[in-house]
Order: structure tokens, then C-alpha cells, then sequence
């Protein structure tokens, strides 16, 4: 699953560290399993005791930490991004907020086999990590109150850019209803990403996919995601992934090692969201 990328993740049972950043460019799921945390969006806070999930986003400058009263929290977390994240922005799967969390034991359970997947270097792993975080993100949207769900304007509009046809986002502006300005900054305010950078995300993801199953030639997939010239989607997928088309499919041969990226600063680490 090349729309989805885990960055990083960990597990603290007795949590002591503090987040206060700007998320640039992903996202992150947070698990609190017991404890008590001061949740910061901007200057809205929120004390949560116990059970919780919330999440992490770009946009509004997040901070969290140990609530007075309490020495520690059992923390879990996992960082995402790629298309796959604004999908699921998108149709309210991954939420933008706190909620309490599940009270199932698996649901820490899975959480913990989630992070172990993550860590293995195998394509497969990292599907089954994606299968199993789209289960949990599921969980907690089953959890939630009725009427928490999608914006229809931004389904609309994550499809439209997400087909590999053309689109004029002066249609889709007009079609939601906006100016092409607001469509845009509304658009990067609800998930983090241009409508351009998104619409790429999903071509080249999908490119990975037809490359992966071996059948098509590198022409017949660089025609089928829109584009006239093969050279053109050559150059796009190269600066994109890091190496050609016809060099990704040469290393799927072998399973592909997940990028598994830790936080550079040590005195974040394992709450860095």
C-alpha cells in the first residue's frame, strides 16, 4: 500500500514527555491507555483522563502533555502520511479531534501488533500494518456519535482530483459552490496538502501498484494515469519515489525495505507524535 507511508511510532507506558509543534506534512493517531494528558489545538484544551485517542494534523499548533495530578500516561502513537491519510480525512475516517477510546482490551492489543508491523521490513508487513490501522480508525468511527462523519464538499473533491483523468479546478470550485481561492485554502486547511500535491500522490501511487503487478508496460501505465508523454510521467515518478520506473519494478523483485523514520530529537521520543 504505497499511499501509505508509517513514519514512526512507539509505545511509552510511562510516558513523560511533551509535544508542542506545528505537524507539517502527516498525520498521527494517539492512544492513551491510562493517565491523564493536557491536549492543546491552538488555545482550545482539553483534559483527558483515562482511555482516549485523538489526532495529530497540520494546521493548528498541537500540544500535549502530562496533566497536574498525574505522574505518567501509557501512551502509543503512530505517524502517517500519504494519500491514502487524505482519503481518509476526507470521509471522516480519521477523525480531527479527541474521543474516548474503545475500552476492548484489543484495541491496545491490535494497537501494539499495529506497531510491530511497522517495524518489519517486508512490503507485506506494511500492508497488513495498513489493513490493521484502517481497523482501528474503523473502531473508533464506529465509536463515535452519530453524525460525526465526511464533509460532502471535500468527497467530492478528493475523488475529482483523485481520478486519473484531467480535472479544472474551476469546475470543481464552481461545482462546490466557491471561489478557486477558498476551494484551495480550504482544501489545504482540511488535509494538509495542496490539491495538486494530492492528485500526484494518488498518480504515482497508483503507478507503484501497476508497476508491482509486473503486466503492463511503463507506456501503457503512464497512459492510463493521463499522461501523453511517457518521458513527462518518467521524470515525475523519478522525482517523487527517488528511482525510474523501470528501476522500481527491477527492485520488486526482492520485497522493498518500509522507511521507518525516528524522530531526531531524543527528548521527544516515543511521544512525538
Amino acid at each position: 500500500m504505497d499511499d501509505l507511508v508509517f513514519l514512526h511510532g512507539g509505545r511509552s507506558p510511562r510516558c513523560t514527555a511533551v509535544v508542542d509543534k506545528h505537524f507539517d506534512g502527516y498525520c498521527s493517531l494517539q492512544f492513551m491507555a491510562a493517565g491523564a494528558v493536557d491536549l492543546f489545538y491552538d488555545r482550545e484544551h482539553q483534559r483527558l483522563d483515562g482511555r482516549w485517542c485523538w489526532t495529530a494534523f497540520p494546521g493548528p499548533w498541537i500540544r500535549f502533555r502530562r496533566a497536574e495530578g498525574c505522574s505518567s500516561w501509557d501512551h502509543r502513537y503512530v505517524a502517517i502520511r500519504g494519500s491514502q491519510v487524505v482519503r481518509w480525512l476526507a470521509d471522516g475516517l480519521l477523525c480531527k479531534g479527541a474521543q474516548p477510546a474503545p475500552t476492548e482490551a484489543g484495541f491496545a492489543t491490535d494497537f501494539d501488533r499495529l506497531l510491530a508491523l511497522t517495524a518489519r521490513p517486508d512490503r507485506w508487513g506494511r500492508r497488513r500494518a495498513a489493513n490493521l490501522l484502517e481497523n482501528l480508525l474503523l473502531a473508533l468511527a464506529d465509536a463515535r456519535a452519530a453524525g460525526t462523519g465526511a464533509d460532502p464538499w471535500l468527497e467530492r473533491v478528493t475523488e475529482a482530483v483523485s481520478a486519473p483523468e484531467p480535472y479544472s479546478v474551476a469546475r470543481i470550485a464552481r461545482d462546490a459552490g466557491m471561489a478557486v481561492s477558498t476551494l484551495r485554502r480550504r482544501f489545504r486547511q482540511a488535509t494538509g496538502t495542496s490539491m495538486h500535491a494530492h492528485a500526484l500522490a494518488c498518480r504515482i501511487a497508483q503507478a507503484r501498484r501497476m508497476l508491482d503487478d509486473g503486466v503492463l508496460p511503463i507506456k501503457a501505465i503512464s497512459e492510463r494515469l493521463g499522461y501523453s508523454d511517457v518521458s513527462f510521467f518518467t521524470k515525475q515518478f523519478t522525482r517523487h519515489v527517488g528511482v525510474s520506473p523501470g528501476a522500481y519494478r527491477l527492485t520488486r523483485v526482492m520485497s522493498p525495505p518500509l522507511h521507518l523514520l525516528t524522530d531526531p530529537d531524543p527528548s521527544r521520543r516515543p511521544a512525538t507524535g
